[in-house]
């Protein structure tokens, strides 16, 4: 995992810890590059990457994301 990769993990974390929606910028192959707001729920690891399970708002689903296409320095929580 690259260094910026660890400040995001961090922050879902706490995010997760506190069920604080988060404000991120994520790269999805099937839709591009888009704003979201999510929740986190769980944290996983594979042994290949990073990912987390979040609550999506706009699509008012959980949805799996891949940490390295989270944008470093997202947001953070949403007021």
């Amino acid at each position: 995992m690259i260094e910026s990769n660890f400040d995001i993990l961090a922050g879902l974390t706490r995010a997760t810890h506190g069920a604080t929606p988060v404000q991120t910028c994520y790269l999805s192959l099937s839709s591009g590059e888009r704003e979201r707001v999510i929740v986190p729920n769980t944290l996983a690891d594979n042994g290949l990457r990073w990912y987390v399970r979040a609550f999506e708002q706009e699509r008012n689903r959980f949805s799996d994301f891949v940490l390295t296409r989270l944008a470093p320095g997202y947001g953070g929580g949403v007021e």
